[in-house]
Order: C-alpha cells, then sequence, then structure tokens
C-alpha cells in the first residue's frame, strides 16, 4: 500500500498533506506537509504507514527508527495543525506577503528546524562515546 497524500488548499494554494490525525482539510486536524519532507523521510513514512497499527497516528507514534528513536520523537516537529497553518498564512497574505511566500518562508524554517535536530541527534551520538587525552 502506497503512502496516500491529501491535496490540501491553503488560502488558495495546493498543497500534499500526510493525514496524521483527524479529518482531511478540518481546521483541528494534524498534517505534515509532504514538501517539507526529503526523498529519503518519505521513504521511512512509507515505512511507516505499513507498520503494525490501527491508524496514521498510532503507526507513527510506536514506529521506531534503526538508531532507537521513536519516529514521532524525530518528525514531531513537521506535524503542523492545519487550521492554525492556515491561520498564519491569511494573516500574513493580509500584510501583503502572498501565500506562496508565506509557505516558502514555513517550507525554510521547517528545514533549519530539521537541521538543528540533526545536529542535536549528532550531539548525543557524541555524548555516548568517551573521550580521551593524549
Amino acid at each position: 500500500m502506497a503512502l496516500t497524500f491529501e491535496t490540501l488548499d491553503v488560502a488558495g494554494a495546493s498543497k500534499e498533506a500526510i493525514l496524521v490525525e483527524g479529518v482531511a482539510g478540518a481546521d483541528t486536524s494534524k498534517v505534515i506537509f509532504r514538501d517539507f519532507l526529503s526523498p529519503s523521510d518519505e521513504a521511512i513514512f512509507e515505512l511507516i504507514d505499513t507498520s503494525e497499527g490501527a491508524t496514521f497516528k498510532a503507526k507513527f507514534e510506536a514506529y521506531e527508527l534503526e538508531n532507537g528513536r521513536l519516529a514521532s520523537d524525530v518528525y514531531g516537529h513537521l506535524v503542523r495543525v492545519f487550521g492554525d497553518f492556515v491561520m498564519a498564512v491569511r494573516l500574513m497574505t493580509v500584510g501583503g506577503i502572498s501565500a506562496s511566500q508565506v509557505i516558502a518562508l514555513q517550507d525554510n524554517i521547517t528545514s533549519l528546524e530539521a537541521d538543528v535536530a540533526a545536529l542535536e541527534a549528532q550531539v548525543v551520538g557524541l555524548g555516548a562515546t568517551p573521550v580521551t587525552q593524549a
């Protein structure tokens, strides 16, 4: 079974997203936007989707990555409450920024968050290695 992406309307711009929880397009639904994912991230989410679990949310929260960390801990920062994201886009468009520019800014923020998470994981990994002086 292939991972399903819902096409959602974000202030007039179409964005594909994984529905983590709720009903597609509902304000309270939780989603992960596809353009926040790298190809390797998509492959991991494909594995999550084919794992055991009643819902995608349950699979996401239970799936253990090869490094022993839960997928929800590593990728949790990508989950957005759909209505909050749409509202942020609408508020910024009132300020003269187009929806596509807002989405690009959000993509940059998400990319930076992922970089920080990767660096934090490296630091945690370094802490497990004893340091010796010559």
